[in-house]
């Protein structure tokens, strides 16, 4: 049986330590010595609220969560909503039921563990999803097909592959003339492949055939050939490919019927966070920083799009 952990994990759920009962979303009492970074629709960046989030991650990224914050605040502001203890509840049960633990002081220390983020970092990110998620809820739709894609996701069949990725179709042709001459799959994609699995022999593990993580031309070809054969070249987004099944592993068995509760749940937090990604990149369109601080301008990145 395929085992799939939701991958609302770390960014999902509410409980770190900084919360206060108000839950309040930024702290606006900074010292008048703390000097602005950056201004985002009106509302200041502070070095001391910065310094903290720039430490953990590249100039950028730090740029992009505070853009992101804000951008969120502005947009409940905007439709009239306001975040409950409800809504932070929520954010902690999944945070804790993603994680595999059973507080929200376990989970802050997995986080802590796993990805070097502090109590306040962790509490922003929750902050966000929660923001997030109720922004988008009225945008949230889960029909049969996408339970029953799930399903077969979590429940259906899937096949150990390897690849071959080259550039041209010409590429591929050869490759394809190298193993039709017998030279094995492992020593062709070591020649051929430009994949960064080459060196492997274009191992690529387990590909759930109902998985949309996977091409859909590479799931369909897998899906077609038979065991221990190899695909004829074919178009795989801009690049050209064969692929070759090792082994396959039929569906578990379980009746959708029995397991339809929790494959719903699954499939609603997939979909969930999809939207809610898709919404963030289009705060982060909108919600453009004007750069103060040089110190910091020069440590973006050069095909940034932020303002002077």
């Amino acid at each position: 049986m395929n085992v799939i952990v939701a991958t609302t994990v770390c960014f999902a759920l509410i409980g770190c330590k900084a919360i206060q009962p108000e839950y309040q979303t930024r702290v606006t009492t900074v010292p008048e010595a703390s000097r602005i970074v950056a201004i985002v629709a009106n509302t200041p960046i502070r070095r001391s609220e910065f310094w903290e989030t720039l430490v953990g991650l590249s100039g950028e990224k730090a740029v992009e969560q505070f853009v992101l914050e804000i951008g969120i605040n502005k947009e409940l502001e905007r439709k009239g909503l306001a975040l409950s203890k409800e809504d932070f509840r929520r954010e902690h049960e999944i945070l804790m039921e993603s994680l595999q633990v059973n507080s929200m002081q376990e989970a802050l220390d997995a986080l802590s563990m796993q990805q070097s983020l502090t109590p306040s970092q962790v509490d922003s990110f929750i902050r966000q999803n929660a923001g997030l998620r109720k922004l988008i809820k009225d945008k949230l739709t889960v029909n049969a097909a996408m339970i029953e894609r799930m399903f077969q996701i979590l429940h259906g069949p899937s096949a150990q592959a390897k690849i071959i990725v080259c550039m041209s179709r010409e590429g591929a042709i050869e490759a394809m003339e190298l193993l039709d001459s017998g030279e094995t799959f492992d020593s062709v994609a070591m020649k051929c492949s430009v994949d960064s699995t080459s060196k492997y022999g274009g191992s690529i593990g387990e590909i759930i055939y109902a998985d949309p993580q996977w091409p859909a031309s590479l799931r369909e070809q897998l899906h077609a050939i038979e065991l221990q054969h190899y695909s004829s070249p074919f178009l795989m987004d801009e690049t050209w490919a064969i692929v070759y099944k090792q082994s396959e592993q039929h569906g578990s068995g379980i009746n959708l019927d029995s397991v339809k509760q929790d494959v719903e749940k699954i499939a609603r937090l997939a979909q969930e966070r999809l939207i809610m990604t898709q919404h963030s990149n289009q705060i982060l369109r909108t919600y453009k920083p004007t750069i103060i601080d040089d110190a910091l301008k020069q440590n973006l990145s050069v095909n940034r799009n932020y303002s002077d």
